[in-house]
């Protein structure tokens, strides 16, 4: 068995999904997930549950054995090193960048990290994009804004702010895109894409509403909230263009659509911390401004 740790927003816990399920297709093995890290987590909900995904949950029970197993680093822990982690068996990601290593045959296996890289899943796009299809009910202004978005030279623009700009933590380590970037990649889409209508989506709507003002119709996406992100990124998908904030939740939105013509404009720094190697984020098709 393949075991993935959920962990982040959602669309951290897709990624997470989609490497397992790479694994699992490539090794022919039962995908599992674990997602006992939102039972008390103050900042996102699991949401896989919401798509078509072909994998299980395993109990509190086997997730804190298998937290057991976690290797531990500092002398104080050495004893606990020889009786408890097993690095072939708890798998840790190393760097963001593509991880040859990480995908190698494993026997009962779980797998920490974010693997935020299309590169381990390439070779399943058709079917992580089938899986990744809602199940359930969806809003009917939803169906309504995704015929709109359809008939129409569509560009998704999402603004990330929340914890990204305001957490005294993660503000440091991620940052929020300003206005400038995306004066440019409106810029960009104004040069290639005839008559475009922006749909602008983000998690704080009075800042986006005086700070980014397309000279194009415009429509601010209202009727979403934070309980119902699969919608949002479900209408991202169905634009025809995409502008990304630093954020795996519009990186989804774009991936999802399948069209081979799509624009897809991401920010050039990814990170506010430049220690991360951001190179294999987002595809090689996509554009960095």
């Amino acid at each position: 068995m393949i075991i993935v740790k959920a962990q982040g927003g959602l669309g951290n816990q897709m990624f997470q999904y989609a490497f397992g399920r790479a694994l699992s297709i490539a090794h022919s093995m039962p995908l599992a997930i674990d997602a006992s890290l939102f039972i008390d987590y103050p900042y996102h909900s699991y949401g896989l549950d919401r798509y078509s995904i072909h994998a299980s949950t395993i109990s509190q029970s086997d997730a804190r054995r298998y937290a057991r197993m976690k290797p531990r680093i500092g002398r104080r822990h050495i004893l606990h090193n020889v009786f408890c982690a097993d690095p072939k068996r708890y798998i840790v990601e190393r760097h963001l960048p593509y991880d040859e290593s990480m995908v190698v045959r494993r026997e009962n296996a779980y797998y920490d990290g974010y693997w935020q890289t299309e590169r381990y899943f390439a070779q399943i796009a058709d079917t992580i994009r089938t899986e990744f299809t809602l199940g359930g009910d969806i809003d009917p202004q939803t169906h309504a804004l995704r015929a709109e978005m359809s008939a129409r030279p569509s560009v998704s623009l999402h603004v990330r702010r929340g914890v990204f700009a305001n957490h005294p933590v993660f503000s440091k380590v991620h940052g929020s895109r300003g206005p400038e970037y995306f004066d440019r990649a409106l810029a960009y889409i104004a040069e290639r894409v005839p008559n475009p209508h922006i749909y602008v989506f983000t998690d704080d709507r009075p800042w986006a509403r005086e700070h980014i003002r397309p000279q194009f119709p415009t429509t601010y996406v209202e009727h979403t909230s934070a309980e119902t992100p699969h919608e949002d990124i479900l209408l991202m998908s169905s634009c025809a263009h995409h502008i990304l904030a630093n954020s795996t939740f519009s990186w989804w939105g774009a991936w999802l659509n399948p069209s081979p013509s799509k624009i897809v404009i991401g920010p050039v720094k990814w990170f506010e911390q430049d220690k991360f190697d951001t190179s294999d984020i987002l595809p090689p098709t996509w554009i960095r401004l």
